[in-house]
C-alpha cells in the first residue's frame, strides 16, 4: 500500500508540473530530531514516534475552473527507543481529486501507535503468540538485569494501527448523488490479560483486521436532502483464544483456555431527511437505522466444549426534530429520539456444575429501550438578551431479570426502567460590544423500579445497593460564562460550572457527588508581539456508604460494619504561549509552556474500626501526576518560498498511586508483567525543519 500511494505521489508531481503557476500551490519539508528519552519511553511516545529520526511531508494544491487535486503526505522514520523494534514511522498519505460537480476520488493511508510498556517481563515462554507455556517451577524472584535473559523475557506492550482505503462520490451535476467508501484497519502487539481469579498478569497476542465498505445514495436541492445508506463491517482475530500452560504443579494455577475478542460482524442501513417547509422557518429532519452484529465463537468449557456459540444483538434507532420560528422574536426546537437494543443471541449457561437441571438456570439477556423527548423556546428580549428556556423526557427500560431470582439475589437489585425528567433556562446578553455574558441553570430528578427487592432476605446487604447510573437522584447544575475586552487589543474569558448529584434513595451506594469547574484565559496583542496566558480548575467529592457481611448482625472483626468512601479529585493547569514577529517578514518566534497537576485521594470511615484486628488505610495517592511541556520554535523566513525551523520541546511526567508503590512482578502467588508500571519519562527533543512553498 505505501508503494502504490508512493508511486502516485510521483505521477501526480510529473502531471501537475506542466500546471500553470496561477493554478498550482503547495510546499515540500524535510527535517529531522534529536532526542534525549529518560524513564518510560512508551508513555513519551503513547501515541507518536518521538526521537532520533528524519520526517518530510508534501502538500500539494491544484485547481481549474473544472477540476482539483489536493494531496497531503507526512512521513516520518524515528530511531525505536524500545529493545524489539529498530525504527517507529508515523506516517499518512491523502490524496483527493475530481470533477466539479460531477465526481470526487480520495485514496489514504495513515499510522497510529499505541504504546503502552516497554521492557516488561514474564517467565513464560511463547511470547508473541497464543499459547503461553512456562517453566514447571515458576520463578520465585524479580527480574533483573543478570536474570533477565535468562528464565525472565523482555517484550513490549504496545499497539500497532494501519488504515488504508479509498471512498468516492459521483453526481454528474444531477440532484442525486452516490457515494461509496472502502477501508481496512489492521491491529498487531500485545496487550495485558489476566488468567484466572487470581492475578495473573499475561501478554496476549493481537492481530486483529477490520474491513468496511459504506454505500449511500441520495438527492439533494435548496430545501430537500435524503439519503439511504448501507454499511457492512467484518472483524476478525487471528487468534480467538489463548492457552496458559500451568503455572507450576497446583491446582491453583492449572493449564486451561482463555477468550480472546471473536470474529463478528455487522450490517447497518440507515436513512435521513431534511426537509425545509414554507411556513415558520420550520425544518424538519429525521434519521433512522437497524443494525445487526453477530459473532459464532467456538466455546472450549465442559460439557459445551466443541458447540457453537450463536451470538446477535440488533439496534433500532431514530430521531425527528423539528425547529421553526412562529413568532418574529420566538424560536421553538422539538425533538425526540430511541434507542432499542436486543439480544437475541443463544442462552448463557453460567452454572458450573455438570448436572443437567442447573444448566436449566439461564442468565438473563441484557435488553435496554431508551426514549428521549423535549421542547426548547427560545425568546429574544430587549437590550440583546434572549431567554431559552427547555423541559427533557428521558425513559429507559432494561431487560427484567425477575425471572431468575438465583442470579439477581446473587447481585445487586437490577432497575428495569428509569424516569428522568430535566428542566433548564438559559440567559445570554450581548448589550455592550465590549462584554457579553450567559448563565445557565438546570435541574434534573430521576426515578427508578426495582421489581426484584422483594427476593432479597433481610441481612442480604445487596439488597440495599444501588448503582449510581440508574438510581435516584437529583441534580442541580450553573454554568456561566463572561467575555470582555476592557483595552484594544486585550480580549478575557471566564467560565465556572457547578454540578450537585445527591441519591436520593440509596441505603448502600453512591450518596452525592460534587463537581466545580473554573476556565480562565487571557488574550493580548501589541505590535509584534501576541501573549496568551490560561488557566483551568476542577474539583470533584464523591461520597459513598457500604456495607461488609451479613446487614444487622452483631459487628466481628471482618464483617457486619458499615464502611464509607470519601473521594477526593483535584485537577488544575495553567499555561501562556508567547508569539514575537522579531524582525517583520524575516525572523519569528514561538514559546509555549503548560504545567498540569492532578492530586487524588480516598479516606476511609469504618463504623466499628476499633474491633478490627487489621486495620484499614487512606488512599492518599490516587491517579497523581505533575506533568510540564515546553515547546519552543524559532522560524527564519530566507525568502517568500524557503522557510526554517529550529525547535525544542520538553515534556517530564511524574505519575504517583498507592496501587503501583513499590511496584514487584511478583506479590505471593501472584504474577505480574510491569504493564503500566512506572510511566515516569523526561524527554528533551531539538527539532528542525526545511520548508519549501510554491
Amino acid at each position: 500500500m505505501k508503494k502504490t500511494i508512493l508511486t502516485t505521489l510521483a505521477i501526480v508531481s510529473a502531471c501537475a508540473a506542466s500546471a500553470t503557476a496561477a493554478d498550482l500551490d503547495g510546499s515540500v519539508s524535510v527535517g529531522g530530531s534529536l532526542s534525549s528519552i529518560h524513564g518510560q519511553k512508551a508513555k513519551a511516545n503513547e501515541y507518536r514516534a518521538l526521537g532520533d529520526g528524519a520526517a518530510g511531508g508534501f502538500d500539494l494544491n491544484y485547481r481549474t475552473p473544472s477540476s482539483f487535486l489536493d494531496v497531503d503526505a507526512n512521513v516520518s522514520v524515528t530511531e525505536g527507543k524500545q529493545p524489539t523494534q529498530d525504527l517507529a514511522t508515523d506516517n499518512n498519505f491523502k490524496i483527493k481529486g475530481g470533477m466539479t460537480d460531477l465526481f470526487k476520488l480520495s485514496l489514504f493511508y495513515n499510522e497510529i501507535p499505541h504504546n503502552l510498556t516497554f521492557g516488561a517481563s514474564t517467565f513464560m515462554n511463547g511470547v508473541g503468540t497464543n499459547v503461553l507455556t512456562s517453566p514447571l517451577t515458576p520463578a520465585t524472584t524479580v527480574p533483573t538485569v543478570a536474570n533477565t535473559a535468562g528464565l525472565w523475557k523482555s517484550f513490549d506492550y504496545s499497539l500497532f494501527r494501519r488504515n488504508f482505503g479509498a471512498d468516492a462520490e459521483v453526481s454528474l451535476k444531477t440532484p442525486f448523488f452516490f457515494s461509496a467508501r472502502v477501508d481496512r484497519q489492521e491491529t498487531s502487539g500485545l496487550q495485558p490479560y489476566n488468567w484466572t481469579t487470581q492475578l495473573r498478569e499475561l501478554p496476549a497476542p493481537v492481530d486483529y483486521t477490520t474491513d468496511t465498505l459504506f454505500l449511500q445514495t441520495g438527492y439533494r436541492s435548496k430545501s430537500l436532502i435524503a439519503t439511504i445508506e448501507g454499511t457492512i463491517s467484518n472483524f476478525q482475530n487471528a487468534n480467538n483464544t489463548i492457552y496458559i500452560g500451568q503455572l507450576g504443579n497446583t491446582a491453583a494455577t492449572a493449564a486451561g483456555y482463555g477468550y480472546l475478542p471473536p470474529d463478528n460482524r455487522l450490517y447497518k442501513v440507515a436513512g435521513s431527511i431534511m426537509y425545509k417547509l414554507p411556513l415558520w422557518s420550520t425544518t424538519l429532519m429525521a434519521r433512522g437505522s437497524h443494525a445487526m452484529q453477530e459473532s459464532n465463537p467456538l466455546l472450549f468449557e465442559a460439557p459445551a466444549a466443541g458447540l457453537t456459540w450463536n451470538g446477535l444483538i440488533t439496534t433500532d434507532n431514530g430521531s425527528v426534530v423539528i425547529t421553526s420560528s412562529p413568532l418574529p422574536k420566538l424560536d421553538t426546537r422539538i425533538h425526540f429520539n430511541y434507542l432499542i437494543t436486543k439480544n437475541k443471541s443463544d442462552n448463557i449457561n453460567y452454572s458450573t456444575s455438570a448436572t443437567a437441571t442447573s444448566y436449566n438456570q439461564v442468565a438473563a439477556k441484557y435488553d435496554y429501550n431508551k426514549k428521549v423527548g423535549g421542547i426548547d423556546l427560545s425568546y429574544k428580549l430587549p437590550a440583546e438578551t434572549k431567554v431559552l428556556a427547555g423541559y427533557e423526557y428521558s425513559d429507559v427500560h432494561r431487560a427484567t431479570w425477575a425471572a431468575d431470582p438465583v442470579l439477581t439475589v446473587a447481585g445487586a437489585p437490577h432497575a428495569t426502567k428509569t424516569t428522568d425528567h430535566t428542566v433548564y433556562m438559559q440567559v445570554k446578553n450581548n448589550l455592550l460590544d465590549w462584554v457579553s455574558g450567559k448563565l445557565r441553570y438546570e435541574h434534573q430528578f430521576r426515578s427508578s423500579e426495582y421489581p426484584t427487592l422483594g427476593l432479597y432476605a433481610a441481612t442480604n446487604r445487596m439488597g440495599y445497593f444501588r448503582a449510581f447510573e440508574a438510581a435516584d437522584k437529583d441534580m442541580d447544575a450553573i454554568k456561566t460564562e463572561l467575555e470582555f475586552e476592557p483595552l484594544h487589543g486585550l480580549s478575557i474569558g471566564l467560565q465556572y460550572a457547578l454540578k450537585l448529584n445527591k441519591y436520593t434513595n440509596s441505603p448502600l451506594g453512591m450518596q452525592d457527588d460534587t463537581r466545580h469547574e473554573f476556565y480562565a484565559d487571557a488574550t493580548y496583542v501589541a505590535g509584534i508581539a501576541k501573549v496568551n496566558v490560561y488557566g483551568e480548575l476542577e474539583t470533584v467529592e464523591t461520597n459513598g456508604k457500604f456495607y461488609a457481611g451479613t446487614y444487622g448482625s452483631a459487628a466481628t472483626a471482618t464483617n457486619n460494619f458499615f464502611w464509607t468512601t470519601k473521594r477526593k479529585d483535584l485537577n488544575y493547569a495553567f499555561g501562556s504561549t508567547v508569539d514575537v514577529s522579531i524582525i517583520k517578514d524575516l525572523l519569528s518566534a514561538y514559546a509555549g509552556y503548560r504545567y498540569e497537576k492532578a492530586n487524588g485521594s480516598n479516606d476511609f470511615t469504618v463504623s466499628n474500626a476499633s474491633i478490627m484486628t487489621t486495620p484499614y488505610s487512606n488512599v492518599n495517592s490516587l491517579d497523581d501526576y505533575t506533568k510540564h511541556s515546553l515547546n519552543a520554535k524559532l522560524t527564519y523566513q530566507a525568502s517568500k518560498a524557503v522557510s526554517i525551523d529550529l525547535g525544542y520541546l520538553y515534556e517530564n511526567l511524574k505519575y504517583s498511586d498507592d496501587a503501583y508503590a513499590n511496584y514487584t512482578n511478583i506479590v505471593g502467588t501472584n504474577f505480574l508483567t510491569g504493564a503500566y508500571a512506572n510511566p515516569n519519562y523526561d524527554a528533551s527533543v531539538v527539532y528542525t525543519k526545511l520548508t519549501y512553498k510554491f
